[in-house]
């Protein structure tokens, strides 16, 4: 299992080197929508930024590469899902997903209890230690990881089982989650890699691309249609992100 989970995440430091952030043109019009789609740039040019890619994969063979970039609460996320280039941008009102390619996309306002979770979170990606230990999770060992000594935490509930791996550096980050899903009895793993603290990320970075064409909706107006099909050109991904903690 060592020898596998340093493979991994070998594997995906070079797939985090090999892809390009998607560059934001520059623009002073709206970028698809009103001031909401803006992130507020005051207090965040000094805010901590983070870099970090993810692979996610499960007992079927499928899996998914993520990138995610943030700066304080400001979030920028891409992926490629069925052939098209997804990008998930999250401030402090909207969350924002739009197919690239075709420059088309979705602006959903936040739930208040979304908005207030980002202020007690340092940074908007990389908490699962923190969620881990909040539902009762405990540390069952420590471990040596290629070079470095990791600690293991693992939460099993009526839910099913999480393990997870986490440096030990300060602040930890997660560098693994495998999770078994006790009523589907399947099983996935995500490892991080890649792990870059105050990268350099340039201005507009986390604005929506002004030649995006935006449908601005409510979060009611999500809700409401969200049970009849699909809203925007995919998934919400990171639904704590849009819900709050709650995401019944």
């Amino acid at each position: 299992m060592k020898t596998a989970f340093a493979w991994g995440v070998a594997i995906l430091l070079l797939v985090s080197g090999a892809v390009a952030a998607e560059e934001p043109k520059k623009s002073g019009g709206r970028g698809g929508g009103k001031d909401a789609t803006r992130s507020d740039p005051v207090g965040l040019q000094e805010a901590p930024r983070w870099y970090a890619a993810t692979m996610a994969a499960d007992e079927h063979g499928g899996f998914l590469v993520v990138h995610f970039w943030s700066r304080g609460s400001l979030l920028r996320s891409e992926a490629v899902i069925g052939g098209r280039k997804i990008v998930t941008i999250v401030n402090r009102e909207r969350y924002i997903v739009v197919d690239a390619v075709l420059g088309k996309g979705v602006s959903i306002a936040r739930s208040p209890e979304a908005r207030a979770l980002a202020v007690r979170q340092q940074r908007p990606f990389g908490n699962e230690l923190d969620a881990l230990l909040e539902e009762g999770g405990e540390r069952i060992r420590s471990e040596q990881v290629g070079d470095q000594t990791v600690d293991v935490y693992r939460l099993t509930d009526y839910r099913g089982r999480r393990t997870l791996w986490v440096s030990q550096s300060e602040p930890p980050l997660p560098l693994r989650m495998e999770t078994f899903d006790r009523e589907t009895s399947t099983t996935g793993r995500v490892d991080y890699a890649g792990w870059r603290q105050n990268p350099v990320i340039p201005p507009g970075f986390f604005d929506p691309n002004p030649d995006w064409k935006l449908e601005e909706i409510s979060y009611k107006q999500y809700r409401e249609r969200i049970v009849l099909g699909p809203v925007g050109p995919a998934p919400v991904l990171y639904r704590n992100l849009l819900h709050g903690e709650s995401t019944d």
